[in-house]
């Protein structure tokens, strides 16, 4: 299953120009008429779980936004926002944690 990470800095949710550029590279390769998107957001443990979520949840909203903007149906997008509940607490392991991944299947 192809995959697409986007990577963010601390506290941040929208798409810079070379984030969406990724997600437009992303899209055209794997664009297929009944392609589904699965959108995994994440965040750092930084903060306390409620604004993790939200910030995790932003991120997916963002993506699935431009996702939208190229032609993908919403009802073809699937979230999911995981807050930091999947980050191990390995500083190492921070900047992945602040991310959004796509696949597509």
């Amino acid at each position: 299953m192809p995959t697409l990470d986007i990577r963010y800095g601390p506290d941040q949710y929208r798409l810079n120009a070379s984030q969406k550029q990724r997600i437009r590279r992303f899209w055209s390769d794997n664009m297929k008429s009944n392609q589904q998107f699965i959108v995994n957001g994440f965040s750092s443990s930084s903060a306390d779980h409620e604004y993790n979520f939200a910030l995790s949840t932003l991120r997916t909203d963002e993506v699935a936004e431009a996702l939208i903007k190229l032609g993908v149906p919403n009802d073809r997008i699937s979230l999911r926002s995981f807050g930091e509940r999947q980050f191990s607490g390995n500083p190492e392991e921070l900047q992945l944690r602040r991310a959004v991944t796509i696949s597509a299947f």
